[in-house]
């Protein structure tokens, strides 16, 4: 519990900002509020509430529902009922790229979890020797994922630590720093653990 909670705490700050700020600033027109702002905050406090509301049902009851399709749902919702539809940015800058992500977004990751469990069935469990095969799978899965991670930090992360006055060379070094790094240390002390684990069944090796 604490690890997940460190865990999501930092995904929040250092790749959330934006979509944050697409929330703040690409889904409705402020400028409809400028001369109301006190409305705006009413109805950002009725979005707050009514998607806090459906989240507990929903967790409630067990449907898998997305935080921010329910944020971005009640904002849409205030806007309809204060200005009217004209005061949704209904533009592929606004809204309209946001529903195409959440149409494309699963098919993606079917395509990449469909690769990845092939390659693991045909590449790896009906190999000649699946255990090894595995084992050497394992700083290449961690690299990668790693390096994916690092992407989404200093390409699309926290636009207050000004990551995008990097520059190409600096970006891909690190992502790939990264990625070789964590796959490294896997190799070097993850791959011997779990050797000695199921291989040799040395389970009197300390945790």
């Amino acid at each position: 519990m604490t690890i997940g909670a460190i865990m999501e705490f930092l995904g929040a700050v250092l790749a959330g900002s934006r979509v944050a700020g697409t929330i703040r600033n690409d889904i409705i027109q402020l400028s409809e509020f400028e001369e109301t702002p006190s409305v705006l905050m009413l109805g950002m406090l009725c979005a707050l509430i009514g998607s806090s509301l459906f989240l507990t049902l929903a967790t409630k009851i067990g449907l898998p529902v997305s935080t921010t399709h329910c944020i971005i749902g009640g904002i849409i919702g205030v806007e309809l009922a204060t200005v009217g539809a004209n005061g949704v940015d209904w533009s592929w800058e606004g809204v309209s790229q946001v529903f195409a992500a959440w149409g494309i977004a699963p098919c993606v990751a079917g395509i990449f979890g469909t690769i990845l469990s092939l390659f693991t069935k045909y590449g790896v469990m009906k190999s000649r020797n699946p255990l090894m095969f595995g084992l050497m799978t394992i700083p290449v899965f961690f690299g990668i994922t790693s390096g994916i991670l690092t992407m989404l930090v200093v390409w699309k992360g926290a636009a207050s630590l000004d990551l995008d006055d990097w520059g190409v060379a600096p970006t891909v070094g690190t992502i790939f720093g990264v990625a070789s790094g964590v796959a490294l240390l896997s190799a070097i002390f993850l791959m011997p653990f779990i050797y000695f684990r199921l291989v040799k069944e040395d389970w009197k090796l300390k945790q």
